[in-house]
């Protein structure tokens, strides 16, 4: 997977816009892991205003996910995402989302009742990325019976962990986990701190070309 990602990363970089590069690292000191896992870890930045741009090449456009609001919902802070919109004119699959501090586990709030228990304000498992290497979890990401091109599996889905490796991004020495979930055939590359880089429905595999992260520009955007 690191070869088709490496390789993925120079064609997307031949390209005419800017493209976010990184490295990857063979290996770090046992002073610098020590010290990295001690702090609590971050793979789906939630704030208001961050964006990901992601260049889609079987229609040569570009899709934006992005942080649109927050709200307080049975008194925990949720963030509105739109994923994947690739028409500013229209809404494509939004989901309302927080990170739980504790356990490393990001949620989503069910408000189509997904799980069919008549709870809209129940919550789901979405990412649990501090899970060991090829080990599984349930998601429910991707659910949703909005503008969705995976509604044909509305339900749980089981991610398989893959990969962890160490990167540079941006001067920044950070871990990135790759998964795949099982039932849609699709693959993401999360980057710690910065939140999804590269996805592929099979192929081809779409990289992010630029992204604001907590306020800190990478790339360009479009």
């Amino acid at each position: 997977m690191k070869i088709v990602t490496m390789i993925s990363i120079c064609i997307l970089s031949s390209l005419s816009f800017a493209q976010i590069q990184i490295q990857y690292i063979n290996n770090v000191s046992e002073e610098f892991k020590e010290r990295y896992y001690s702090q609590k870890r971050e793979y789906n930045p939630l704030h208001v205003g961050n964006v990901w741009q992601y260049y889609y090449s079987d229609n040569n456009a570009f899709w934006t996910t992005k942080v649109v609001k927050d709200s307080i919902i049975n008194g925990k802070q949720y963030f509105k995402k739109i994923y994947f919109q690739n028409d500013p004119t229209t809404t494509n699959f939004v989901a309302w989302e927080r990170n739980d501090t504790e356990s490393g586990v990001s949620f989503i709030l069910d408000f189509e009742d997904v799980n069919q228990k008549g709870d809209f304000l129940d919550e789901l498992p979405l990412d649990s990325l501090e899970n060991p290497y090829w080990s599984r979890y349930t998601t429910y990401k991707y659910s949703f019976a909005q503008p969705n091109p995976f509604s044909f599996f509305p339900g749980p889905k089981t991610v398989l962990v893959k990969d962890t490796s160490w990167v540079t991004l941006d001067g920044d020495t950070v871990i990135t986990r790759n998964y795949e979930i099982d039932q849609l055939f699709w693959w993401e590359m999360v980057i710690e701190k910065f939140g999804i880089f590269l996805f592929s429905l099979e192929s081809p595999i779409s990289g992010c070309t630029g992204a604001i992260i907590n306020g800190k520009q990478y790339g360009t955007l479009v």
